[in-house]
């Protein structure tokens, strides 16, 4: 298919929102000034292999960019502060880095995008919502901002080449199944400031290892698996 560039005509925009693209290029560039990419504005439009967002937009909404699978490179925006439902789930981005507006990553944000390598969380980001990089199973390693509270269930499962995590002190929660099935992990330091951990939020194996500082007299609130060996920091 020869590259097509997308014209204003193809944008259906209200009110500094782009409602929904109607057009069939395939490389679309979005006009500065935009705020707001809407609900499903990108539906499942798997045709378009580029994407260029303005760092005037602030918000990208529930499932807008959803199942894009042309798209292997995005750049999002500098100003972006808030990321609906599964917004950006079903990419084939290689690399992610979450601008320092970015406070929360919701459910299934960035999840199932296969080939995703390299992820670069912001500082500034508290919670690590449900399911939010499920299935990237091609990232290796996660590092957790300090300032991240919370991770929730599910929100790394499935990602089996995952090999290393550095946890902040400062996350207090680490949800049930968090890291499910992510049977690469061999080694984890967990920070005193962690509070509670849910059932099966790492894989239950005897390959690794949870570093801590008293492994002897851990918190009735980590609830960890029989098989993870644990070791002192």
């Amino acid at each position: 298919m020869q590259d097509k560039h997308s014209s204003v005509s193809e944008l259906q925009i209200q009110d500094s929102t782009l409602i929904k693209y109607v057009g069939d290029s395939n490389i679309v560039t979005l006009p500065d000034g935009i705020v707001r990419i809407g609900d499903l504005a990108f539906f499942r439009k798997d045709h378009i292999k580029q994407l260029y967002i303005p760092d005037s937009v602030n918000e990208i909404g529930k499932l807008a960019l959803y199942q894009m699978t042309g798209i292997s490179q995005l750049n999002l925006p500098k100003g972006l502060k808030i990321i609906g439902e599964d917004a950006c789930a079903m990419l084939n981005v290689k690399k992610l880095v979450i601008p320092k507006g970015v406070s929360v990553i919701p459910k299934g944000a960035f999840s199932y995008n296969h080939f995703l390598k390299e992820l670069t969380l912001n500082d500034g980001l508290e919670e690590i919502g449900y399911g939010a990089f499920r299935a990237c199973n091609s990232l290796v390693e996660v590092c957790i901002p300090k300032s991240v509270r919370k991770i929730s269930s599910y929100a790394f499962a499935g990602c089996s080449s995952l090999n290393s995590v550095t946890l902040p002190n400062g996350t207090t929660e680490i949800c049930s199944s968090a890291f499910a099935d992510c049977n690469n992990l061999r080694q984890i330091i967990i920070p005193d400031s962690v509070k509670a951990i849910g059932y099966g939020a790492f894989p239950d194996s005897n390959k690794l290892t949870i570093i801590c500082s008293n492994p002897k007299s851990i918190p009735d609130t980590w609830n960890l698996g029989k098989n993870i060996k644990l070791k002192k920091i």
